[in-house]
């Protein structure tokens, strides 16, 4: 409220046709015309020479090939050279928005003083009763994720790694070693137990000993070691052939010094 009574009250001491920050830029247009050469074309037509460049002014028109007269609204130094060879003042040729006249028009409302609470009359709704809108309820389930703009990446999928296997109940991770996966063992290893004493028949000879794996779910080995494995066609319709290679791929030489123990 009183911010524009006091731009309205500059504006009254003001005097010229032009706001007072644009002719400060006049004069600095009319300083930097010196510079240029002037070659006269006709009554509103003149070439400008600025720094090896002709430049074309139309006063009539008024263009200029620097485009700056067109942009701003203001003369340029080109312009203003021909402007001041016809001893006329750059104010005239300014654009209409940089006119006194515009500038008080723009002020010359003001905005009316409100008085203070306690004075507003009682019992008298002053402000009518605003009510929020009626939401129209729309068929289907409402969605609970916004409406993607136009070239926006939808969300990634989440996926996750886990083979759930159902006998063990177990969560196998594809990213953990398998080492890490198979069951300790409640019995000491071979090497730190004392081994009984028993004679060796010619029967033990021939019969090599079974290696157990550790207590994993076999179906479930094979989807884990998909990734892995690449089996020989001849071998997929053998089982124990098929087995002992994904002991082999599974346990390396762990199971070949098994398999040979006797």
């Amino acid at each position: 409220m009183s911010r524009l009574q006091k731009k309205k009250q500059k504006g009254i001491k003001w005097s010229g046709l032009v706001v007072p920050n644009v002719v400060k830029g006049l004069n600095l247009v009319k300083e930097e015309s010196r510079k240029c050469h002037l070659l006269v074309a006709g009554d509103y037509e003149f070439e400008v020479q600025d720094e090896n460049i002709n430049y074309i002014v139309n006063l009539r028109e008024r263009t200029c090939n620097c485009r700056v007269w067109d942009i701003f609204g203001i003369p340029c130094r080109h312009a203003a050279l021909g402007i001041s060879h016809r001893r006329e003042d750059l104010d005239s040729y300014c654009d209409s928005r940089f006119f006194k006249e515009n500038y008080m028009k723009a002020y010359k409302y003001s905005i009316h003083p409100v008085p203070d609470q306690t004075f507003w009359p009682h019992g008298v709704d002053v402000t009518p009763t605003l009510l929020p809108p009626i939401i129209k309820r729309m068929p289907g389930r409402p969605k609970k994720s916004r409406r993607k703009e136009q070239g926006e990446e939808p969300n990634a999928i989440r996926r996750s790694n886990m083979v759930k296997c159902s006998e063990q109940w177990k969560r196998l991770d594809l990213h953990v070693p398998l080492s890490k996966l198979t069951r300790k063992r409640k019995t000491p290893p071979l090497a730190g137990r004392k081994r009984k004493a028993a004679v060796i028949s010619s029967s033990s000879h021939q019969h090599q000993h079974k290696f157990h794996p550790p207590s994993l779910c076999p179906r479930k080995i094979l989807s884990f070691l998909q990734c892995m494995l690449q089996v020989h066609p001849h071998s997929r319709n053998h089982p124990r052939i098929l087995e002992q290679h994904i002991y082999h791929q599974a346990f390396g030489e762990r199971y070949e010094s098994l398999l040979t123990r006797k």
